[in-house]
């Protein structure tokens, strides 16, 4: 006589693995002598003494079925079923005893299986065929040990926006940063920079840009304001909506800003892509940036605190560096820039449930600007102003809570180059809606593009 005892090891409790057999449901999932057949009915009494019947169905109509009776039930130890089996290949009806142990080892349970006794080995390895096939489906019920699982190996390091972003948006950006300055890929000056940026949402460099260069670009916004121009354009400011102008004297005074100066201006492109940003960027981007949009201001604006990615629209919205360059050194009482450091990091707001851009033409504003208040409230980040020197630069994430501070000298200027940047490989939104230059490469290695009004 032959008896068959079988060993495995599965990675949830005894109790999850004992009801993998004794509730119906679960057993319907996986019990089948082949993986060719299906349950097409089951009943089941699961206490002593209770009958146990299961019908099997394969393609082409085949079909095989267990009858059987539960002997006995120990919750989460063992099991015993008088078993009786009319399955494929097998010559006749043939009953036998199933026994069950369903021991704690280490973080599972092994299950020991005993069956028998049977007249010929050849019965006896079928038996081990069907019970292989049948074991290795159990794992198809053990939910909880399944969510464990797949929480275990489906669980990366995510960014903190669905929209996507840079690497420095994922949850393990310090990880990263350590990696790339034990790779030498960065100095340690340029992790601390890194870590600011992650940790803050902007980076402030002082003193980066060489005055000389800055000075030059000044006179030469001076100088764009002394006759009419066809290449420059403006937005002007008058009642309660701006318009689109091209350069004239006349709107000189009139609250503006200079829009993509860069496109007609060597000074600014010097500025713009000067060693220092271009290798920030070039960190933050893994790739050469691109400056897709430039606003030249003389005055402080008051615009309300609010997050680029609603109105600063790309393909891919948080792949973004916005970036503030004093031209002068500014005052107070001015309108400073203002932001809430750590914003970036607040609940993303979605335009009409679906967007982080605002659509064109809808002008409820009014949601969006009160959670710029309340997101950065919420999570505690402190609210900070920006009071540079000529020559410095204030470098921000797309989604930093941003805007200007009351003007209360009317009379201060505060003269600024803000520009956009992306990779160069993500297009601005207008790359499909509007005349546009191509993507054109400056000699320091940065590219840059405008629209083309007219």
């Amino acid at each position: 006589m032959v008896q068959i005892e079988l060993q495995r090891f599965f990675h949830a409790d005894p109790q999850e693995v004992y009801l993998a057999w004794s509730d119906v449901d679960r057993l319907r999932r996986w019990i089948a002598p082949t993986r060719d057949f299906r349950v097409t009915q089951i009943e089941s009494d699961p206490r002593k003494g209770g009958a146990l019947e299961i019908q099997f169905e394969a393609p082409g109509g085949m079909k095989a079925q267990i009858r059987g009776r539960w002997l006995e039930l120990q919750v989460d130890r063992s099991i015993r079923l008088d078993w009786r089996a009319q399955l494929p290949g097998f010559e006749c009806e043939e009953s036998s005893v199933v026994e069950l142990q369903f021991c704690a080892q280490g973080q599972g349970t092994l299950l020991k299986l005993r069956q028998g006794e049977f007249e010929l080995e050849e019965r006896a390895q079928q038996w081990r065929d069907v019970w292989g096939a049948a074991l290795g489906r159990l794992p198809l019920v053990l939910e909880r040990a399944l969510k464990r699982f797949f929480e275990r190996v489906s669980n990366p390091p995510r960014q903190h926006s669905a929209f996507g972003g840079l690497w420095t948006d994922f949850a393990n950006w310090r990880e990263r940063i350590e990696g790339k300055l034990e790779l030498g890929n960065i100095t340690p000056g340029q992790a601390r920079q890194l870590e600011d940026w992650c940790r803050q949402g902007y980076l402030v460099m002082e003193g980066a840009l060489d005055t000389a260069g800055i000075d030059s670009l000044r006179a030469e916004v001076d100088g764009i304001w002394s006759a009419e121009s066809d290449d420059i354009w403006c937005e002007v400011f008058e009642g309660d909506r701006p318009r689109f102008e091209k350069v004239h004297p006349k709107f000189h005074a009139a609250q503006h800003k200079l829009l993509d100066l860069h496109g007609a201006s060597e000074k600014a492109r010097a500025v713009l892509f000067s060693s220092p940003l271009l290798e920030f960027l070039g960190l933050l981007f893994e790739r050469p940036p691109l400056a897709f949009q430039t606003l030249t201001f003389a005055w402080g604006t008051e615009q309300a605190m609010h997050q680029d990615t609603a109105f600063v629209l790309l393909r891919s919205p948080l792949e973004f560096v916005g970036c503030w360059i004093a031209l002068e050194d500014v005052q107070a009482g001015s309108g400073e820039l203002e932001y809430y450091e750590g914003s970036h990091r607040i609940d993303e707001y979605r335009w009409l449930d679906q967007a982080r851009a605002k659509p064109y033409d809808y002008d409820d504003q009014s949601e969006f600007l009160a959670w710029m208040h309340a997101g950065p409230k919420a999570l505690g980040c402190p609210l900070r102003r920006f009071a540079p020197k000529r020559g410095d630069v204030l470098l921000w994430h797309a989604d930093l809570v941003h805007g200007g501070s009351k003007v209360t000298t009317p009379s201060q200027s505060r003269k600024s180059l803000v520009a956009h940047f992306c990779p160069k490989d993500v297009d601005p939104e207008w790359f499909g809606s509007s005349e546009h230059s191509p993507k054109l490469r400056d000699p320091s290695g940065g590219y840059y593009c405008y629209q083309i009004r007219r």
